[in-house]
This record gives C-alpha cells, structure tokens and sequence, in this order.
C-alpha cells in the first residue's frame, strides 16, 4: 500500500496556497476546495509515475472520482498498443475502482450509493507543469457516464487551468457534455 503525500508537502512542492486559486465556472462547495485541489495534485503524481513508467503511447492521464459520501478513488490510463485500440482512460479506471468498492461495501453494509460528486482529471505534460489547457473526457468515457446511473445533474468535471499568470480550478456541469441534455437520463441508484 502507498502511502499518500500529505496536502501540506503537495502545496509546498508546487507552491500552491488553496485560498488563492480562483474557480471558474460552476461552482462547487468551499468547504471542497482545498480537498480537490490536494487531489488534482495527487493525480498529477500518479500522471507523472505512469509517464516514467514507459508508456508506448507517450501520453498519461489520471483521474479521481468523489462520491456524494467524499469518498475519492483513482484512476490512470494504459495503453499497450501504438494505436492506443486496447487502451483504458483514466476516467473509466477509476470509475471501475469506484463501483467495485462500493460494490465492496454493498457486500459489508447492505446499502450501495455510487452518486459522483466530482471527477478530477489531470495529466502529465512535463515536469511541475500540473495545468492543463482544456482537458475533458473522452466520447468513451462520456458514454460510460451517460448512463445516468452514477451521476446527477449537479456532478462536476473539475481540472486545473493555469490562463494569464493565474492558476484555478475549471469547473463544468458534466451534463453539458451530453448531446441530449433537455430529457431526464439522471436517475437515482
């Protein structure tokens, strides 16, 4: 088991203080912010890992899913073919990592909730370089979410943006991903 760096040694590293990171767009509960960022950071660790790990493809994508309940989970591409056919992306890795503890819990407590609060995305670009322009899921994992069963009308898709000198966190409705936007797909677990 690895043992997670602490917010404190996360911000330091990347001179980061969460008071002073903006959020544009949507907004999201204050009381999540610092959280959100200490996990956006965390993933861009795990982005970085995979990327010296040797990826073929070159490109390395992490991911994190919050759950209505603040549970986080997490979740990094593989690909293993040049052409990137058989691969899996971050956001549909930590899905998979998700249901199969809440699966794990169902087992224990007799109650399943799998509702996403947030999904945080990430990936490496270069040393200390933990922004990214624009990063969004890909028509996959949209699919994937789409399914109504895990998410609501609230879930947020949250990276960090760095525009103009200044870092925050970009934060979107997950729902206006989707083309079909005017019917009901959100139902509850």
């Amino acid at each position: 088991m690895t043992i997670r760096t602490t917010k404190n040694e996360l911000f330091k590293k990347y001179a980061i203080d969460p008071s002073k990171i903006l959020i544009k767009g949507e907004l999201i509960n204050t009381n999540d912010k610092e959280d959100v960022i200490y996990n956006l950071l965390y993933i861009y660790e795990l982005s970085k890992s995979n990327f010296k790990k040797g990826l073929i493809t070159l490109s390395s994508y992490s991911a994190a899913i919050v759950t209505d309940d603040n549970s986080v989970y997490f979740g990094v591409n593989l690909n293993n073919t040049r052409n990137e056919i058989s691969s899996v992306c971050a956001e549909r890795s930590a899905l998979i990592e998700t249901y199969t503890k809440k699966v794990e819990e169902f087992n224990q407590t007799g109650k399943f909730n799998c509702k996403i609060k947030y999904i945080l995305m990430n990936c490496y670009m270069g040393e200390n370089v933990f922004w990214s322009e624009k990063i969004t899921p890909c028509a996959d994992c949209l699919a994937w979410f789409n399914t109504g069963s895990y998410i609501s009308k609230d879930t947020k898709l949250i990276y960090l943006k760095k525009e103009n000198n200044t870092i925050y966190l970009n934060v979107q409705n997950l729902s206006s991903f989707f083309a079909f936007k005017k019917f009901n797909l959100f139902k509850t677990c």
